[in-house]
């Protein structure tokens, strides 16, 4: 498996461009951001056993994933179908959707929310036990599936959790300034401590 490279640069910004202090940390794989994407991406390639180190501008538990309000969009029982969720997945993008992506969503999602679930995401129910799901946005069938009205930071709860257990170490306050490229391949990257002030 090819290695991410990330060099920590510890200079001023007052100071000569020369780094002083070169430190090497090697990664498989380098996310960067801390959103629901971020986080899943993460959890996914560590439960393949890869290598994992997330960047995080801000707090892990910050990201603006966490303040989403909506739910979202899955076939989990009927009349909802996952072709149904495609259909109007393809007509609320107005017909210029990637369509291969698009139809990986919509059959795929129902797995996504078990495994959110499995990571200890709680999602609205009735009282007989099955999934509380309501059509909204012209769907034609009830396709948004929420957790109250704090969906995305439940989400987020789950995520961080199973990040935690999984022990997927991260850079909060830091921002990519550059990405290292070996031809038409990324091969790591420098950051900024937003604390301190120094590259990395």
């Amino acid at each position: 498996m090819e290695r991410v490279l990330i060099y920590s640069v510890i200079r001023s910004f007052m100071m000569s461009s020369l780094p002083t202090t070169v430190q090497r940390i090697d990664t498989d794989i380098l996310i960067i951001g801390s959103g629901g994407s971020g986080l899943r991406a993460a959890i996914a390639a560590s439960e393949k056993g890869a290598k994992v180190l997330i960047i995080a501008k801000e707090l892990l538990k910050d990201a603006h994933t966490g303040w989403a309000m909506g739910g979202l969009n899955v076939a989990l029982k009927a009349p909802a179908t996952p072709q149904l969720h495609f259909e109007d997945t393809i007509k609320g993008g107005w017909f210029i959707n990637n369509y291969k992506l698009a139809r990986i969503f919509a059959e795929e999602m129902p797995d996504r929310i078990y495994d959110l679930e499995r990571y200890g995401v709680k999602f609205d129910r009735l009282p007989d036990g099955s999934y509380f799901t309501w059509a909204g946005g012209k769907q034609s069938a009830p396709l948004n599936l929420c957790a109250g009205d704090y969906t995305g930071r439940e989400m987020m709860q789950g995520l961080l959790a199973e990040v935690a257990r999984l022990d997927v170490p991260y850079l909060e306050y830091h921002y990519v300034t550059k990405l290292l490229r070996q031809g038409d391949k990324v091969v790591g990257a420098f950051l900024i401590d937003g604390k301190t002030g120094t590259y990395k």
